[in-house]
């Protein structure tokens, strides 16, 4: 198992243990967190600066890239772990702006004005998708046309 599979469990297992008690996932915290416990790893040595902010910066990239993948606008929709109980498509988190901050919050902890603004976006994001296809079907017909002539 490579160091990045590692950090991507130990990770995954901080979300486990956030979502068991309905807190909140906020991946500087998390990050910190995580660098923290493997701080003994950096000497005291004047590049020891380096390799903090290196690793907290990838820790911290590592740590949005899982929270968006199970919480984010375009969320794994394969995984039903993470989907609410009774639902087919509603996810236990959502990704949402919180004080400037992007944080994986509870769906049960979203006020209306959030949930709007998730089902507003999934509803573009539909139309946007639509039109797409549309498009693909128009430029497949009028390739096949032009190919014929």
């Amino acid at each position: 198992m490579s160091y990045a599979d590692k950090l991507t469990a130990e990770i995954n297992r901080i979300l486990d243990d956030l979502a068991e008690r309905g807190e909140s996932w906020e991946a500087k915290w998390i990050a910190h967190g995580i660098c923290n416990s493997h701080s003994d790893g950096l000497n005291s040595s004047e590049d020891a600066e380096f390799w903090r902010w290196c690793g907290y910066t990838e820790t911290r990239d590592q740590v949005r890239r899982c929270i968006n993948s199970r919480a984010g606008d375009k969320a794994e929709t394969n995984d039903r772990q993470y989907r609410l109980p009774g639902y087919d498509h509603l996810q236990s988190y959502y990704v949402v702006q919180r004080g400037g901050v992007d944080v994986g919050v509870p769906v049960t902890s979203l006020s209306d004005a959030e949930i709007e603004e998730k089902s507003s976006l999934f509803r573009s994001m539909g139309a946007a998708c639509y039109a797409h296809a549309d498009e693909l079907d128009r430029f497949r017909r009028l390739r096949r046309t032009a190919a014929a002539k």
